[in-house]
């Protein structure tokens, strides 16, 4: 196995990078993340505002703020002061672009009310009134109340893998949809050789790259996100509906890094 993409996302629920390399922190892929909306009650992504899907973020300058791209305007920086009105334009209501805060802010990061409902739950998944919803039993109870872990804007873990056979093997089970990683926004693309769906069986398991020693966690129940259309990818609910009907509603593995470092494309993977 070898890494065959490695992507980071400046901004939440916006377009990410595909970079050639990257360092991995302790706390993930470093700038992965670090910005997302605020409405002034929670933080916000495209499962309130599906259009961020449209947006682009990426780094021009190492330690610098994103640059922002929407469509069909010139880029501006994350630090611009027209920044703000830009976005709230964009997303019709009223939103600021934060870095993050200090995880001892909690009621920054907490839940609203509206997120815990069955009813929102369910368009947060995209599952239908009779669908199943995943198995929560292992996630950290902090995911019931905070909208990402105090401190960082990942939905749970901070980090998530992908293999090419799961994508392929996706693909073969939705011929109609368009199947391409960047509706599912890994971080790291493993190129694998494997029939079906690898990382089924990587759960406590670990993926050893050089130096970095990565934790493999628990697979990752898809929300609605995948359904979302932007660019060349057309809206497609039919994507939720094979997941929940063939994958119990998950792709890709969320992880952690235990061993920080640099990674490559193209380095060699070592599954332990």
């Amino acid at each position: 196995m070898k890494i065959k993409e490695i992507w980071r996302y400046p901004v939440k629920s916006m377009q990410g990078e595909s970079i050639d390399s990257g360092s991995m922190t302790s706390n993930g892929l470093e700038g992965d993340r670090a910005w997302a909306l605020w409405d002034g009650v929670t933080i916000r992504g495209a499962k309130k505002f599906a259009q961020l899907m449209q947006a682009k973020a990426w780094y021009e300058e190492p330690g610098k703020a994103p640059l922002i791209q929407l469509p069909d305007q010139a880029p501006f920086s994350a630090e611009d002061t027209e920044c703000n009105a830009h976005l709230s334009d964009f997303c019709g209501a009223d939103v600021t672009l934060e870095p993050l805060r200090s995880p001892d802010d909690l009621d920054y990061y907490r839940r609203v009310a509206e997120e815990r409902s069955e009813a929102e739950a369910r368009a947060f998944f995209g599952l239908g009134p009779d669908d199943p919803f995943p198995d929560f039993s292992r996630f950290p109870s902090s995911v019931a109340e905070y909208a990402s872990p105090p401190g960082t804007y990942f939905d749970c873990f901070s980090l998530h893998i992908m293999t090419t056979s799961s994508l392929k093997s996706l693909q073969a089970l939705a011929p109609d949809s368009q199947i391409d990683a960047r509706r599912f926004r890994p971080n790291l693309i493993i190129e694998t050789d494997e029939e079906g769906f690898p990382e089924t069986g990587w759960e406590g398991k670990k993926l050893k790259v050089g130096d970095v020693v990565i934790n493999l966690t628990l697979m990752c129940p898809r929300c609605v996100m995948p359904t979302i259309g932007f660019d060349e990818f057309k809206k497609d609910p039919g994507i939720m509906r094979t997941l929940v009907q063939n994958c119990q509603h998950s792709l890709g593995i969320y992880a952690e890094v235990e061993q920080p470092g640099t990674l490559q494309v193209g380095a060699e993977v070592q599954l332990i």
